[in-house]
């Protein structure tokens, strides 16, 4: 983690990109099959890339949707 915050620092590299902001996150759990959290991780200036096809039936039950997507950060913070 220590080089990756050499190489990048939010704290003193706050530059014009032209890219995601620092406030453009995503906040990663990792949970245990208990549902405890095992570990924290903030991904930071995400976007997204690229979004799979994605099929609904209006008909249907209600069942949950799954879709392929594609996400792109800068840098990730280990948070807890």
């Amino acid at each position: 983690m220590q080089v990756q915050a050499d190489t990048f620092d939010d704290a003193d590299s706050t530059g014009n990109y032209f890219m995601p902001t620092a406030d453009a996150v995503i906040d990663l759990v990792l949970l245990d099959k208990e549902m405890n959290r095992v570990a924290q991780y903030q991904l930071v200036g995400c976007s997204i890339r690229n979004v799979g096809p994605q099929e609904y039936d209006a008909a249907g039950a209600g069942d949950i949707v799954t879709f392929t997507t594609t996400v792109a950060y800068h840098y990730f913070r280990k948070t807890a």
